[in-house]
């Protein structure tokens, strides 16, 4: 009796992880979707209170990259949301300011907070791709620490 053969398929299906970019200039998040979507599937919220929002509803992200200042909902209160929500406090959260002086008082509170990485504009696009990359691999480096244990 012949025993069939499944040749494995030499094109691999690689799903692409999520990242939520949060900014309230349209601009800026066409930009930092160009920067990461050859690597990540982008989902964009154009206000924290849309990115809680998208967070309540699927903690399904790589990492979260938020604007700081931004009206209604900044991006270090983003921030406090993920961290003190089960389902979301381990995304890391790349949170990126103008670099005025308060935001630089909120760029300590965003590091006490739990915040990844911190980067004032103009970000350059290979180094926000290499910062977020970078983000992600350590969450999910904790993911596969925590399944051998």
């Amino acid at each position: 009796m012949l025993t069939p053969r499944f040749r494995e398929s030499s094109k691999t299906s690689t799903v692409k992880r999520k990242v939520l970019v949060v900014d309230d200039s349209s601009l800026a998040r066409h930009l930092m979707r160009s920067a990461l979507s050859q690597t990540f599937d982008v989902v964009e919220a154009s206000d924290g209170l849309e990115a809680i929002g998208l967070l309540s509803h699927s903690a399904d992200f790589a990492c979260v990259v938020t604007d700081d200042q931004m009206p209604g909902c900044t991006g270090i209160e983003v921030l406090d949301f993920i961290k003190r929500t089960p389902a979301t406090k381990k995304i890391p959260v790349v949170i990126i300011t103008a670099g005025t002086e308060q935001a630089m008082t909120r760029h300590i509170r965003g590091h006490v907070s739990g915040a990844a990485v911190f980067m004032n504009k103009p970000v350059a696009r290979d180094r926000l791709l290499s910062m977020v990359v970078m983000a992600a691999r350590s969450v999910q480096s904790d993911s596969n620490r925590d399944a051998l244990q």
